[in-house]
């Protein structure tokens, strides 16, 4: 399988995923708009733009994603940061609240050591 091959049934596999699909087999080739790649700092992911939850704050937006191993997981982005955090979760409220519980430790972490 080539490496384009395996990039489209990755984003197959995505937007199956989806639970506002109704009939999978009307999918064909996913339209790229749809999809965007995200840096987690541990592996690159592809996540797709129709599944996005907003963070009651309206500071984070979690992404059904999956990896390139085919792996499903929550992407969150949060405002002000340039790397995604990666959930591996079944839910997008968990990974909000996972994130959300996460980043004020971190950031204070990085102040102090900055200081």
């Amino acid at each position: 399988m080539s490496n384009t091959e395996h990039h489209v049934s990755l984003l197959k596999k995505l937007a199956e995923d989806r639970h506002i699909v109704t009939d999978v087999s009307d999918l064909g080739v996913p339209e790229m708009r749809h999809f965007g790649s995200a840096d987690t700092g541990i592996a690159p992911v592809w996540f797709d733009r129709r599944t996005g939850i907003m963070s009651e704050d309206g500071k984070r937006a979690a992404y059904r994603a999956i990896t390139i191993r085919g792996e499903l997981h929550w992407v969150v982005f949060t405002e002000g940061r340039t790397r995604a955090q990666s959930c591996r979760t079944h839910c997008p409220y968990i990974a909000l609240n996972a994130v959300r519980q996460v980043s004020p430790e971190k950031t204070d972490g990085r102040r102090e050591w900055a200081a």
